[in-house]
């Protein structure tokens, strides 16, 4: 599913495109060329045209070189609500 991201600490407030490769209430496995680095703040927006958004953490960054390069794993602040 493709989503956007934004940096917190990103005085511009750029938005990076990302797509998830594995969701849950409790955070997400994205790929990205965003440049992450572990612990910083992001808001994940997966439907633009609302505003909304997601508060997390990156967690870890998939290593330079290997099959996971470009791939995040984000922890949200706030578990997701489930289904009602």
């Amino acid at each position: 599913m493709p989503i956007a991201l934004r940096v917190d600490s990103d005085p511009e407030r750029v938005e990076h495109t990302a797509s998830t490769i594995d969701l849950s209430g409790y955070g997400a496995r994205l790929h990205t060329s965003a440049g992450l680095v572990p612990g910083q703040s992001i808001a994940v927006i997966i439907d633009e045209g609302s505003g909304g958004s997601i508060s997390g953490r990156d967690v870890w960054v998939g290593p330079i070189g290997s099959h996971l390069e470009g791939h995040a794993g984000i922890e949200f602040l706030s578990p997701l609500p489930g289904p009602s």
